[in-house]
């Protein structure tokens, strides 16, 4: 059995970047964990360990922690904030901050941040964060749409629905290869899928309760919508919700759960995170299993937003 690393929280809650003058980044060294509400952990190719938290960026090389906070004499060479919403360690090493007030990137070479405003909005919350297979970024922000940044051109381009009606809270994107990008909107409720080539948007409705967290492929026909309320499988060729798998549908806790993450690995199983602990799935053997540590025996949280598998 592989170990994966549970992480608890108890609440879930512009120059150009080639011309700016950068300040050197001031990692502390710290005894523990700056903050116990952890929103994403990520490791990158150089092994060390990063940790998003609602105070600072923590990292860890398997013996103590350095914490980066926002620097208030470097505003335009430092974190946009200290609450850290998303992590994406990128091919070249970099890694991509997503904060409850804007996006940067740490190069670890040259050991700076570079910032990403939006145009004039020099604050933005973002809502997820993820790549493609190609190195292409995408980030989802909250009343300001969808927005791809290549790190060569420097600025975020705002995705052009082509649709009047299309809500601008995106709650979380799945991109799928380099054509496709799938989105889910509250306020209202929906999910779309973009084709990114061709400028094109397909809306499939949802119902307006739901409350949008993450989004998994499953099959060559199924998206799962993580929410607050368990997860909901959704049928794209007949457009309609369908059931999800037995396993699934026999754990009452977890029906009812919000829904933090749904992460597909290389062995073709899903891992599941939630507000009543982290389960794994194989589709393989229709089989369901809670993950399970030493802390959550003596925790009376069961509330686990990430986990990462121990490589």
């Amino acid at each position: 059995n592989r170990k994966y690393i549970l992480l608890f929280v108890l609440l879930f809650v512009c120059a150009t970047p080639e011309t700016t003058i950068f300040a050197q980044v001031k990692f502390v060294p710290s005894p523990r964990l700056s903050n116990l509400r952890i929103r994403d952990i990520r490791q990158d190719s150089s092994g060390y360990l990063w940790i998003a938290t609602a105070q600072g960026l923590n990292r860890y090389n398997g013996y103590e922690y350095a914490l980066l906070l926002k620097d208030e004499n470097a505003p335009q060479a430092t974190l946009p904030s200290n609450n850290i919403l998303r992590i994406l360690p990128d091919r070249s090493g970099d890694l991509w901050i997503a904060t409850s007030r804007g996006l940067c990137r740490y190069d670890p070479r040259a050991d700076r941040i570079i910032p990403y405003p939006l145009d004039e909005k020099n604050e933005y919350h973002i809502t997820d964060l993820a790549s493609t297979p190609k190195g292409t970024i995408w980030m989802s922000t909250f009343r300001y749409g969808v927005y791809r940044i290549d790190a060569r051109e420097g600025k975020p381009v705002r995705l052009d629905v082509p649709d009047d009606e299309a809500p601008q809270t995106a709650q979380a994107i799945l991109p799928e290869g380099e054509e496709t990008l799938w989105i889910g909107y509250s306020n209202p409720s929906a999910l779309c899928r973009y084709a990114t080539t061709k400028n094109q948007s397909d809306f499939f409705p949802l119902p307006n309760y739901i409350e949008i967290n993450c989004l998994a492929r499953f099959g060559d026909t199924q998206v799962w919508i993580g929410t607050d309320q368990g997860i909901i499988a959704y049928d794209t060729r007949t457009r309609k919700q369908t059931a999800l798998p037995a396993s699934l549908r026999n754990r009452p806790k977890l029906s009812g759960a919000k829904i933090y993450g749904i992460a597909l690995n290389d062995k073709k199983e899903y891992t599941i995170t939630s507000s009543c602990g982290a389960y794994k799935y194989t589709p393989k053997t229709d089989r369901l299993i809670r993950l399970s540590s030493e802390f959550a025996e003596n925790s009376e949280s069961n509330d686990i937003t990430c986990t990462l598998e121990d490589r």
